[in-house]
């Protein structure tokens, strides 16, 4: 049986322009997924876990909820002092490879 992955949306999120939240999502779930695989060898990605996965789709859908509050397609993206994705991606770094 395929197991299903689920990431609910942040809540209170203000709508201003949608315009690259696609690509700010992208590179959320890249940066996060690199973190939970300690930036190890392309071999090794494979190892990452169901909760390192997940915990990128949490960083990646915090990205995006950013990016889109405000326009253009730069403007809103997150800086490393957020709290939510600084603390995931901590625990992303820490958690040992499988």
């Amino acid at each position: 049986e395929d197991d299903v992955l689920c990431c609910p949306t942040f809540k209170n999120v203000k709508v201003v322009d949608s315009t690259g939240s696609g690509d700010a999502f992208i590179g959320g779930f890249l940066t996060a997924f690199w973190a939970a695989s300690h930036g190890n060898k392309k071999e090794d990605v494979a190892k990452v876990d169901v909760k390192g996965l997940a915990r990128a789709l949490r960083v990646a859908t915090r990205v995006a909820g950013k990016k889109i509050e405000k326009p253009g397609a730069r403007q809103g993206l997150p800086k490393s002092d957020d709290e939510f994705i600084s603390s995931e991606m901590k625990a992303l770094m820490s958690q040992p490879t499988p």
